[in-house]
């Protein structure tokens, strides 16, 4: 039976609530930290949206105007660029409704 344990029960919740203490902040750390991520995250989601607004904005343009409009168009916008952002907006709502979940 070792002497320390039983000599000072007072120590041992003290080391208790000392540890629970540490945890709490470092998860409070972690939650801080966590939520400034996902502000950032909210933020370029919403910076990618509207650089892809005008895009979408051509697009609808396109199926109403006429052919040489729609040539013109076409050339200026780029299909791939367009994609790649929808799929990077896709991949941060994945994200932040995961962190919404947790």
């Amino acid at each position: 039976m070792p002497l320390s344990e039983d000599k000072d029960p007072q120590s041992k919740e003290m080391l208790a609530f000392q540890r629970f203490e540490t945890l709490l902040m470092q998860l409070l750390q972690r939650h801080t930290s966590d939520q400034k991520q996902i502000k950032q995250l909210i933020r370029e989601n919403q910076l990618l949206k509207e650089r892809l607004q005008p895009y979408k904005e051509l697009g609808t343009a396109q199926t109403t105007g006429s052919s040489m409009q729609q040539k013109q168009l076409s050339s200026t916008c780029n299909d791939a660029l367009i994609q790649e952002i929808n799929f990077y907006i896709k991949e941060i709502d994945a994200c932040l409704s995961y962190f919404e979940q947790t």
